[in-house]
């Protein structure tokens, strides 16, 4: 684990720094200092892509997180800050796949038999 951390501090300091700000929102209800730690996450993710790959993966595992800063927060600036950090996320990460966007893949299938059915 050391190891990974010395490989890229950033990245696990981003990483440290999310999971602390969802803690605040979630445990201690603490709106200052969540969208206080939100804005300055979010001009860290703005330069470190891998870490904006860790947060949409992380939070496709934790859909409560969103549910909770976007749909149940009454809070303007909850809800701003959190989608403002989806978005550069998002944006960071398009910029890097865009070579990508037009490359076909072949996906292998099963139809109804169990045979394996190629489609693009």
């Amino acid at each position: 684990m050391v190891e990974r951390i010395n490989k890229d501090p950033g990245l696990y300091t981003i990483k440290l720094g999310t999971l602390f700000s969802f803690q605040i929102l979630e445990k201690m209800k603490d709106v200052n200092a969540f969208t206080s730690w939100i804005g300055q996450l979010n001009s860290l993710y703005d330069i470190h892509a891998d870490a904006c790959v860790w947060l949409l993966k992380y939070l496709t595992k934790r859909k409560d997180l969103i549910n909770a800063a976007l749909v149940e927060s009454t809070n303007v600036e909850v809800r701003e800050g959190f989608k403002n950090l989806l978005i550069t996320a998002i944006s960071v990460v398009s910029k890097v796949e865009e070579p990508h966007f037009d490359e076909v893949y072949n996906v292998v299938d099963v139809d109804e038999q169990g045979n394996l059915v190629n489609k693009t």
